[in-house]
């Protein structure tokens, strides 16, 4: 029992011993101050859902009225049919994403529809926080949930079957500019968990393979001068040193 205790222990001194070992990318633990993802919203309606959209809510019919109207169909109401359902449409867009790039979308029902499953989601303009479109998404709306039951008996429900995903579903319309900000010999990391440990890791890093260019300024940044032989290369530096490994402060725990 005793060497059974002390193997189980050796093996375990092991893993925590590996795990200190192996570190991370740099470009995983930070990123480049002024490239930035910026957050996009829209109010959208979702098609096809076979009785369980909606039931009639103002702003549900009237969304459907709008997409109807500038197709050149004129109608004074919608039916009952609870086929449609408003939806709030959230994307991230990333720093440099250029025209014509696409970008993933989240659908979330903002009504009373049951379901999302099997739906369509029309023509959405995505607006920006300074009320400019940036993005336009369509396309079929996949759930990750579902819920399910007998008629008098208990139901089910895995997850929300009332937020979707539709993958690659928004076209980018208008760049986001990104400036990557320094004096033009410098960059500087932000942390994406600011630990001073850390930044002193990082800075050490890539002090290793660029010798005096890296500073730790706080515990959430790490000011890199860029080397001569990458001046006008900013591009290429910053992929350089994203591969580097750097080794993250972590909290210890007892196994």
């Amino acid at each position: 029992m005793n060497r059974f205790k002390f193997s189980l222990f050796t093996i375990l001194a092991l893993m925590s011993a590996g795990v200190c070992l192996y570190g991370a990318r740099i470009q995983d633990l930070t990123q480049i101050k002024g490239a930035r993802s910026n957050q996009l919203f829209g109010y959208g309606v979702v098609t096809g859902l076979d009785g369980q959209g909606d039931s009639r809510i103002e702003y549900t019919e009237l969304g459907i009225l709008n997409a109807l109207e500038r197709l050149g169909i004129r109608a004074d109401k919608a039916d009952k049919s609870r086929n449609i359902a408003a939806v709030m449409v959230t994307a991230d867009i990333g720093p440099f994403a250029k025209e014509g790039a696409k970008i993933d979308v989240t659908v979330a029902s903002i009504g009373n529809a049951d379901s999302l499953q099997g739906g369509i989601l029309l023509q959405t303009p995505l607006f920006g926080a300074d009320g400019e479109v940036y993005a336009v998404a369509q396309g079929a709306v996949s759930i990750g949930g579902l819920s399910a039951g007998a008629a008098g008996g208990a139901n089910v429900q895995v997850n929300h079957p009332t937020v979707g995903l539709v993958t690659s579903g928004a076209l980018v319309e208008q760049e986001i500019e990104s400036r990557v900000i320094g004096n033009g010999n410098s960059l500087e990391m932000i942390l994406r968990s600011p630990d001073a440990m850390t930044a002193v890791k990082i800075a050490g890093a890539v002090n290793k393979y660029y010798p005096g260019t890296a500073l730790a300024v706080d515990a959430g940044s790490v000011n890199i001068k860029i080397p001569a032989t990458f001046r006008g290369q900013t591009t290429n530096f910053i992929a350089a040193i994203g591969e580097i490994d750097a080794q993250p402060n972590v909290a210890a725990k007892v196994i």
